[in-house]
């Protein structure tokens, strides 16, 4: 899994669907946030870990359009 999401290919469909059609992440919102919470890098990021704090508060706070 670590593999797919840190494919440049995959992240840039995963960032289309987003930006086209937030329906897709609302529906799926738990299972992105467990997976971003659950995803560590190998490398000495300082940045890594407030971006991804500042993307699941994002992810957490959408709800769906009536």
């Amino acid at each position: 899994m670590t593999r797919y999401v840190l494919s440049r290919d995959n992240l840039r469909i995963l960032m289309n669907l987003m930006r086209v059609k937030q329906d897709i992440l609302v529906a799926n919102k738990s299972k992105f946030l467990r997976l971003l919470g659950d995803l560590k890098i190998d490398n000495e990021d300082d940045q890594f870990e407030p971006d991804k704090a500042q993307v699941m508060k994002e992810i957490s706070a959408l709800e769906p359009k009536e």
